[in-house]
């Protein structure tokens, strides 16, 4: 498969005079004003032509920042994003309005019930970007639409109703329905399902699934649930404070992961059964400061078991170990035999 999509050291640093209240704190712990808050930092990967692609790691490590770099919401501060062979990160993000690839990526946010604008129905919150992107009008616009939420599972009578009328799920299709609405390349999915309930949940997971073999779009599935991401993805990578500290292919990542952070993750899956392992790895302490970290310190330093004196003077580089798997650790070839073998 050809990339879709190809980042290429995308950094994206806030000064921390720019974040809401932080200057005041930093400057009560000590901190000069001169910080800087590092939420993506140096990250490199590729989207492949109708992959499904998952994005996991905890709050905070900077996984909607990126979601807001890739989907040309904000600007990187530095680092290129490619998108078809193109390179759209130079384009300011408030004139990618009306850049020709802004029709071909779409995000579905996290909680509908806040993208959805209230003061529309949910017929106009599907037809806004049919409007905008491509002119569409009248008949032409109202057939569209209703062949978008018969698409989605939303009953066309529902289409008159406003956000507050509509249940959560139904909020999620029209939701999904407005960002499909122009036929993207690259649907982002920002936490789509955690606002709902479980058994809602699989009915809109259901959906993606179908809509994305129908529809031949490709995925970057950001979630905190792992379980929906080896449901959905082919392959996975792990953020942790601004890093992507692992990468590969959905069932090895879940099956032979490799850093231990993936494997503090992993076992903490409720009622999940590690194939390989009988021991779960149990995390302990605070994640560093994203602020100014040492570029020679391990961002997984005071939480990692296996941490020595060489994770205090050397930054792990994201280092391939075969068959598309990758991991961010000095140690992860003591790991597995099998899979150092195999590289």
């Amino acid at each position: 498969m050809t990339a879709l999509l190809e980042v290429q050291h995308l950094r994206k640093i806030f000064p921390v005079a720019d974040t809401k209240g932080a200057l005041r704190q930093m400057l009560q712990r000590g901190v000069p004003s001169t910080s800087n808050l590092h939420a993506v930092d140096d990250i490199s990967f590729e989207l492949r032509d109708g992959e499904s692609l998952g994005l996991v790691g905890e709050s905070g490590c900077g996984k909607s920042t990126l979601v807001n770099l890739l989907a040309r919401l904000s600007d990187p501060s530095s680092g290129g994003i490619r998108f078809q062979g193109q390179e759209i990160g130079e384009v300011p993000a408030q004139r990618f309005r009306a850049h020709a690839a802004r029709a071909q990526i779409q995000v579905v946010f996290q909680d509908a019930n806040d993208s959805l604008n209230p003061r529309f129905t949910a017929f106009d919150n599907i037809a806004e970007p049919l409007r905008r992107l491509e002119r569409l009008g009248g008949a032409a616009l109202q057939n569209r639409v209703t062949e978008i939420a018969e698409r989605v599972g939303l009953p066309s009578e529902l289409l008159r109703r406003y956000r507050h009328q509509l249940s959560g799920g139904q909020r999620a299709r029209v939701n999904i329905g407005r960002a499909i609405a122009v036929n993207p390349r690259l649907l982002i999915l920002d936490e789509p399902t955690s606002a709902l309930d479980v058994s809602v949940q699989a009915v809109i997971l259901k959906l993606l699934a179908r809509l994305r073999a129908e529809l031949g779009m490709s995925f970057l599935f950001v979630s905190h649930d792992l379980n929906v991401v080896r449901l959905l993805c082919n392959r996975v990578l792990v953020m942790y404070l601004g890093k992507i500290v692992e990468m590969g292919d959905a069932e090895r990542i879940f099956t032979d992961a490799q850093h231990p952070y993936t494997q503090g993750l992993i076992s903490a899956i409720p009622c999940y059964r590690p194939l390989e392992r009988t021991e779960r790895l149990r995390l302990s302490g605070e994640p560093r400061s994203p602020i100014d970290p040492d570029p020679c310190v391990c961002r997984f330093l005071g939480r990692c078991p296996r941490s020595e004196h060489r994770c205090q003077t050397e930054a792990p580089e994201l280092v391939p170990l075969g068959r598309g798997h990758a991991s961010a650790c000095h140690f992860h070839d003591t790991a597995s035999p099998e899979l150092r073998a195999s590289a």
